[in-house]
């Protein structure tokens, strides 16, 4: 029997975690992504026109992804903003079912809390790793940063950024991640040249002008960066030079050809479509009834299941009647 080989480069959703000082624009960036929908808390993006599902428990976060996974839409990229914010949810998720004041005293202590949440991260990456497979989408995480002491077993400590997230966490993104991007204000150095004056040294760069903002793909002392996507080393903080690198629209129409269609809905999702529409769309039983009679059924069980998907989207229309003469 031949071994099952696959050759040349795959065509799978980006799995991208962009980290980088306060104020870069990481949002910014992201929103540009074509089709983009965000989850994070109610203020985020500002005055960014995106379309967002704000949360405020790490419940509605686990909640609104699977309303992704489950429901209709045209999403192409859903963007954490950001993963920092959601490990604080967590965090007083956790708390809250603990009856604890503080994450070190779930689970006894001795950094038991810790563990425990980022096994609950880790069951979240595998969420976000289901949409992108099932639907296709790619994923972009959003970090802040902050300044850390780093201790090089084979030189003296320095301060590089890094993920503000505790290091279990920042350990299980960074290795979920196929592209770790961290963006930065481009730092020009003034120093004397030979008495005449100071002057700004700038690397050569093969566009006219310096970016102010630089996006870092590669590793370097200061910060973590990689990518699997041959990506140059630095480019512009800019949607355009990012999507022209990374050959943006090949590689999503390559993603969009091979979509499997949506899998039928279940007894368990029509019986969920005819309580929502008895309850919160004006629905009576006798119209149910009449509606599920059209296929032959009496009931969810008994809805064939090549006509679930009809009653599921006919139930979920608001069913408004005339008022009696």
């Amino acid at each position: 029997m031949p071994l099952p080989i696959k050759t040349g480069p795959t065509r799978e959703p980006l799995r991208i975690l962009l980290h980088g000082v306060e104020g870069v624009g990481k949002t910014t960036f992201a929103s540009k992504f074509p089709g983009a929908i965000f989850i994070g808390s109610e203020d985020g993006g500002g005055d960014l026109d995106i379309a967002r599902m704000p949360v405020s428990t790490w419940k509605q976060a686990t909640e609104r992804v699977n309303d992704l996974l489950t429901e209709a839409h045209d999403f192409r990229v859903l963007v954490i903003d950001s993963i920092d914010f959601l490990e604080r949810l967590c965090w007083q998720g956790l708390m809250d079912d603990r009856k604890v004041s503080t994450i070190e005293d779930v689970g006894g202590g001795f950094g038991k809390g810790y563990t425990a949440a980022t096994e609950e991260a880790g069951r979240f990456v595998k969420l976000l790793d289901t949409l992108r497979e099932r639907r296709r989408m790619h994923i972009v995480a959003i970090s802040h940063t902050e300044i850390k002491t780093f201790a090089d077993p084979t030189a003296a400590s320095y301060d590089r950024y890094q993920l503000r997230l505790h290091k279990g966490a920042s350990a299980l993104y960074s290795g979920w991640a196929d592209c770790i991007l961290f963006a930065n204000y481009e730092i020009k150095v003034r120093t004397e040249s030979g008495g005449k004056g100071a002057e700004i040294l700038k690397k050569g760069k093969a566009a006219a002008g310096t970016p102010d903002r630089v996006l870092y793909t590669e590793r370097r002392a200061a910060f973590d960066a990689k990518n699997r996507y041959n990506l140059p080393a630095e480019l512009p903080l800019e949607w355009d030079d990012f999507a022209k690198a990374i050959r943006w629209e090949e590689r999503d129409a390559a993603i969009l050809a091979n979509i499997p269609a949506p899998p039928a809905p279940s007894v368990a999702d029509v019986y969920a479509a005819i309580k929502n529409a008895v309850n919160n769309l004006e629905w009576t039983h006798d119209e149910v009834r009449d509606l599920l009679a059209k296929y032959g059924a009496t009931d969810s069980k008994t809805v064939p299941e090549n006509a679930r998907a009809a009653v599921v989207a006919a139930l979920h229309v608001n069913h408004t009647r005339p008022e009696a003469k």
